[in-house]
């Protein structure tokens, strides 16, 4: 169920609040970017919000950290374990991703993108002037970065050894990823009818469709293209995702038991002219990946439009999950 915050008698002082400013005049560029060494990754990257002592603020939520590069100077590909977030302030930045850095599009200033896990990324100065970019990792810990082999190839070509993730990096358990991400999991919703919210068949775990989870003790209702725009729909079905995620850890004690999600499946009550079903059920897809990984998150999956559904909800999602053989 989605939280309110209650209304309190909170009020620091002047000085608690002055504690938690970051004056830009007194940040201190890092140098723990060991990629920034090699030719053509030169940059400047001040740290604002992290783990001190490296950053003046400490990281409750997400990490944040602004970057200026000379034109033409770049980020390689690099990936988290959580989402990234690029915000151009100045300039014009090419933001490249993908497992050989392929695809790529351009951001002007204010223009924010959003990279989701998994997803190696870099970005790169295209503009004619020194320019800021403002990166954030969601989550408390974003965990280790990591680096493509062709990127660790081309550092070590000119003598920089980039660090190897250990095993524990690599092999994160999703109920560690949980934590980090700073998910907090429902208590698993009741089944609405005479059916079971999880049958287990052999490896494969069969889970019944959820619908968003309340708001304010109601569930949302309406249709896509109508009350709800596709962003809305993305929202919706990460949080239809989070009740499916909380009947996996009650069936089987652990998140940490997935050997990977097979197949994902959302019906969307939509009006007859909605097409971006894809993109609503990304909102499920998304979460799956940045709790198990690329390797146990990635599945496939359909999404169709219906006319109706059950108490108007405007979605439900289904999946089917492989077990790990204990």
């Amino acid at each position: 169920m989605t939280q309110t915050a209650p209304i309190t008698e909170a009020n620091p002082t002047v000085e608690e609040m002055e504690a938690r400013v970051a004056r830009f005049r007194h940040l201190q560029p890092t140098d723990d970017y060991v990629d920034s060494g090699m030719p053509g990754c030169e940059r400047t990257t001040l740290r604002v919000l992290g783990h001190r002592p490296g950053a003046p603020l400490a990281a409750e939520g997400f990490h944040m950290s602004l970057v200026q590069c000379e034109p033409g100077k770049a980020a390689p590909l690099h990936n988290h374990l959580t989402q990234e977030v690029f915000v151009a302030l100045t300039g014009r930045w090419e933001v490249f991703w993908g497992p050989l850095g392929q695809r790529q599009l351009t951001l002007e200033p204010w223009d924010t993108v959003s990279v989701p896990p998994g997803v190696s990324r870099g970005f790169r100065n295209v503009g004619s002037e020194t320019a800021w970019l403002m990166g954030m990792a969601s989550g408390h810990e974003p965990g280790t970065i990591n680096w493509p082999e062709q990127v660790r190839a081309a550092a070590a070509s000119v003598g920089i050894t980039l660090p190897r993730p250990t095993n524990g990096d690599i092999d994160m358990s999703a109920e560690k990823r949980i934590q980090a991400l700073g998910l907090q999991l429902p208590v698993a919703s009741a089944p609405a009818g005479n059916y079971a919210a999880a049958v287990q068949s052999g490896d494969l775990l069969f889970l019944s469709g959820k619908a968003p989870l309340p708001v304010d003790g109601q569930l949302p209702k309406g249709r896509l293209g109508q009350e709800y725009s596709a962003e809305d729909g993305y929202r919706l079905a990460r949080s239809a995702c989070l009740d499916l995620l909380a009947v996996v850890r009650r069936e089987l004690g652990s998140l940490d038991r997935v050997a990977r999600i097979v197949e994902l499946h959302g019906s969307l009550n939509s009006v007859p002219a909605f097409e971006d079903h894809a993109r609503v059920l990304d909102g499920a897809s998304d979460l799956l990946v940045e709790v198990f990984g690329p390797a146990g998150g990635v599945h496939a999956r359909s999404v169709v439009g219906v006319a109706s559904l059950r108490k108007g909800v405007p979605l439900t999602v289904k999946a089917t999950i492989e077990v790990k053989r204990t």
